[in-house]
């Protein structure tokens, strides 16, 4: 062997003994995470360098154990993976027997010939392991163990064969599951309005439970007589509850409703015009003489104004028609 073949051999061993001094980290994104049941839960996989240079590798096994009472089945997506694996998946049968029972191996390895994949100091993405969310839980783990079921959690360097140089490995990925949250749904429709004055009209929405405000909605700006409006509360509310609708000229409604972790559909909600005063605050809560005092009083105005009921854009006869037509009317 000639100087130059002894130099470059010399050069490879000391660079492929860097590399197996290298460690590569393994790490589980998110830390932590709430979802709903029957929501799917990405666990990202990233190989990370311990170093602040990238480090190389070849391929690599990671053991996963989950609770299936809790989070089951077991599977994977590579989709925005750093790397274009040659190989990868639930490849060996030992722990893969079943992705159902709480323990699987998900291995991988280079593209033959192909790059080698690089640990970088703020992560290759490896792959997404997906589960299911199928019971409620304040807290479980996916955890990554260095050793089940006679096999290792290892990451091997790309020049020295059978070297494991996996570093650390994350202490887990911590999962809440909630209740299914109740989705709320219906349409408004404000009475004795035609919306032709340019104007607007606002309506708000609370979803309570005793005094506790568990979810709201918003229709602003309504250029017509009816819209949709949609509620979301979270699974963590259930039961007995009332949702209540307020804005404007109307009196207030206020239905009786029970939260299910479902679907709910209200259908279309009717608002009662002509309480000018302000909903109720200063009249006790009906359509009575102070509101048509008010009519009276901006008779002829044609700004924007809650003395407009039915947004024609002037205050005028119709508009004392509409309080007259609803005088004693109550919030519900």
């Amino acid at each position: 062997m000639n100087y130059f073949a002894k130099q470059s051999l010399v050069s490879c061993l000391v660079i492929a003994g860097a590399m197996a001094n290298a460690n590569v980290n393994l790490d589980f994104r998110p830390d932590s995470q709430t979802v709903a049941v029957g929501d799917v839960v990405n666990v990202e996989v990233y190989a990370v360098s311990d170093s602040l240079v990238n480090q190389g590798f070849s391929a690599g096994d990671l053991l996963v154990t989950w609770d299936p009472a809790f989070l089951n089945p077991i599977s994977y997506t590579n989709a925005g993976a750093g790397y274009p694996w040659g190989n990868s998946g639930f490849i060996f049968p030992t722990l893969n027997g079943s992705l159902s029972d709480g323990s699987a191996e998900w291995s991988f390895e280079r593209q033959l010939f192909g790059a080698i994949p690089q640990a970088t100091p703020a992560g290759l993405k490896l792959t997404t392991l997906r589960f299911t969310a199928v019971a409620p839980t304040t807290q479980t783990t996916v955890s990554m163990p260095a050793t089940f079921g006679g096999r290792n959690t290892r990451i091997f360097d790309p020049f020295i064969p059978n070297t494991n140089i996996v570093g650390t490995r994350d202490s887990g990925a911590f999962v809440a599951i909630t209740l299914p949250a109740t989705n709320i749904s219906g349409n408004i429709f404000l009475q004795d309005t035609v919306f032709t004055g340019g104007f607007t009209r606002d309506i708000q929405g609370l979803v309570k439970q005793g005094t506790t405000t568990v979810g709201s909605f918003s229709i602003l700006g309504m250029t017509s007589s009816s819209a949709s409006f949609t509620a979301s509360v979270s699974g963590a509310y259930t039961g007995a509850a009332t949702i209540e609708f307020d804005g404007t000229t109307f009196l207030r409604r206020k239905l009786n409703i029970t939260l299910n972790n479902g679907t709910m559909t209200l259908g279309t909600i009717n608002m009662k015009n002509g309480d000018i005063s302000g909903d109720g605050e200063v009249d006790g809560n009906e359509v009575d003489a102070v509101d048509i005092d008010l009519v009276i009083a901006a008779f002829g105005d044609v700004t924007d104004r809650n003395e407009d009921c039915d947004v024609s854009g002037e205050v005028d006869a119709a508009d004392i028609d509409i309080v007259i037509a609803n005088f004693g009317s109550v919030d519900e």
